[in-house]
C-alpha cells in the first residue's frame, strides 16, 4: 500500500468526484485507469512527483495537452504527471526569444505571440499542448518554409530521473538537447518550460479546392505530382474522405499574398471540376480557421478529430508516388470502410537542404529512468497530424495518415474498426522506406 503523502500541487485519486474528468483524454477509445494525478503547479510538483514514483517504484507517465492518440500519456495503476496549468507565455522584445511552459497549449500561445506580430511553426490543433508536439519534432502549416517546432528550440528545462532541475541548450548538455528535438522526452526526464527563438509573421494567404469525390484517383495523382516540389512557402494537404461525403478537398497555407497563391495552385485547379476558395488574412486568422474555432469549422478545420469522440489512426512517410494500383486500393478502403467518418490525408512533408544532425552518444542524464517518451512525442508522432519528425537528409516525403472515428466506444466496434485502419495502413507499405 502506496502512502501519498510526498505528493505536492493538485492530486486526484480514484473515487474523486474530479477522478474521471482528470484521466480523460481526447481519445475517448482510451480507458486507463491511473493511481493517481498530479497536476503541478510549480516545477517542485514535478520534482516531487518524480522522486515519489521513483522511490516506489510507479511507473510515470507525463501530460501536456492530452492529445497522444493511444493514450501514452496515460498509466494504467501508474502515476501521471500533468504540467498542464504549467502553461504561460512570455516573450522577450529585445532578445526575440519567448519562454511558454510546457503545459501551455498551441492557440494561446499563438495568440500570445501574435501581439507582438510573431510567432513559431507548430501544429494546428488549438488545444495540443507544446510539450508532445515539441518534442515529438512539431509539425505544422509553416513547416515547408520554417521547419518543424522542435527547429526554434533554444532551451529546455527539464526534471531529471533524480528529481533535479537540468537545462538542455546547444552549449549545456547540448547531448541532451539534440535527444530532445524531436526525439521524444520521458527517456529523458519531464520538461517544465521550453525557450524558443520567434520570427516576424505577416499576412498569409489560404485555400481551399472541393472536387466531386469520383474524381478522388485523378485529383490525388496530380497532387502528389505536384505537391512536394512546389513552392516551400506552400503547405498542402488532400482530405480523401469516404464515399458517402461525396466529395474530397485540397486545403493549405501559403506564407505570400492570394495572388502568388492562385498562379501556384493552376496545376491543381486544371483537373476535375474544382471549386475553389481563397482569401488573404492575418496569420492569427487563419490559425483560428484551420484550428476549427470559427463558425465555418467543418470546412476549414485540418485535423478530423474533436475531443470526445473515439478514434483509430495510422500513418506513415510515402518517400514515392502512389501509382495507380495503390490509388485504387485506397478507392477501395474509403468506399467500403465500416464507418462513415474515414479519411485518408497526405501532406506534403517538409524538406531540409541541409546535412543531417550529427548524432550524439549515449548516455544522457537520467536516460534510462522511464520506460516511455514524455508526452509520448516518439510514439505519438505516428499519429499525430501535428506532430510528424522530418527528414533532414533532402529526401522528399509525404506523411499519408488515415483516420477513423465512429460515435460509440463498444468492444466488438472498436475492434472493427482498429482492425479496418491496420488493414489500410497495410497498403501504403509498398511505398514507405524500409526500416
Amino acid at each position: 500500500m502506496f502512502t501519498h503523502r510526498n505528493l505536492t500541487g493538485r492530486v486526484v485519486y480514484p473515487g474523486d468526484p474530479d477522478y474521471a474528468a482528470a484521466r480523460r483524454d481526447y481519445n475517448l477509445r482510451i480507458g486507463v485507469r491511473p493511481s493517481a494525478i498530479v497536476f503541478a503547479q510549480q516545477p517542485l510538483d514535478v520534482q516531487s512527483a518524480v522522486a515519489w514514483a521513483r522511490a516506489n517504484g510507479v511507473p510515470p507517465a507525463m501530460r501536456s495537452g492530452r492529445h497522444s492518440y493511444e493514450g501514452f500519456s496515460l498509466v494504467e495503476n501508474g502515476i501521471v504527471i500533468d504540467v498542464s496549468s504549467l502553461d504561460s507565455v512570455e516573450y522577450d522584445d529585445a532578445t526575440g526569444l519567448a519562454k511558454i511552459g510546457a503545459g501551455a497549449q498551441l492557440l494561446p500561445i499563438y495568440e500570445a505571440l501574435a501581439h507582438r506580430n510573431v510567432t513559431i511553426p507548430g501544429g494546428s490543433c488549438p488545444t495540443v499542448g507544446i510539450a508532445g508536439l515539441t518534442l515529438g519534432g512539431g509539425f505544422g502549416l509553416l513547416g515547408r518554409s520554417r521547419g518543424l517546432t522542435c527547429d526554434s528550440l533554444v532551451e529546455v528545462e527539464m526534471v531529471d530521473a533524480k528529481g533535479g532541475i537540468v537545462l538542455a541548450s546547444e552549449t549545456r548538455n547540448s547531448e541532451l538537447f539534440w535527444a530532445l528535438r524531436g526525439g521524444g522526452g520521458g527517456n529523458f526526464g519531464v520538461v517544465t518550460s521550453f525557450t524558443f527563438r520567434a520570427a516576424p509573421i505577416g499576412p498569409v494567404a489560404i485555400y481551399r479546392i472541393q472536387w466531386p469525390w469520383e474524381q478522388i484517383q485523378a485529383v490525388t495523382a496530380a497532387w502528389q505530382a505536384w505537391a512536394p516540389g512546389t513552392d516551400r512557402r506552400l503547405v498542402s494537404i488532400l482530405q480523401n474522405y469516404v464515399e458517402q461525403k461525396g466529395m474530397i478537398a485540397s486545403l493549405g497555407q501559403y506564407v505570400g499574398d492570394k495572388g502568388a497563391l492562385l498562379s501556384i495552385l493552376e496545376p491543381l485547379l486544371a483537373v476535375g471540376t474544382p471549386q475553389l476558395m481563397l482569401e488573404e488574412l492575418p496569420y492569427i486568422e487563419a490559425v483560428r480557421r484551420f484550428g476549427g474555432v470559427k463558425p465555418d469549422r467543418n470546412m476549414w478545420r485540418v485535423h478530423i478529430h474533436q475531443a470526445g469522440q473515439p478514434f483509430k489512426n495510422t500513418s506513415g512517410y510515402i518517400l514515392k508516388p502512389i501509382p495507380a494500383e495503390g490509388l485504387s486500393m485506397m478507392t477501395h478502403w474509403l468506399t467500403t470502410s465500416p464507418v462513415t467518418d474515414v479519411t485518408r490525408w497526405p501532406r506534403c512533408s517538409t524538406r531540409s537542404t541541409g546535412p543531417p544532425p550529427a548524432r550524439p552518444k549515449p548516455p544522457w542524464p537520467g536516460s534510462r529512468a522511464f520506460a516511455g517518451p514524455c508526452c509520448r512525442g516518439r510514439r505519438e508522432a505516428p499519429t499525430s497530424i501535428t506532430a510528424t519528425p522530418t527528414s533532414r537528409t533532402g529526401r522528399r516525403r509525404t506523411t499519408a495518415r488515415t483516420s477513423l472515428a465512429w460515435s460509440k466506444s463498444s468492444a466488438s466496434g472498436t475492434r472493427r474498426t482498429c482492425s479496418t485502419s491496420r488493414r489500410a495502413s497495410r497498403c501504403k507499405r509498398p511505398w514507405r522506406p524500409r526500416r
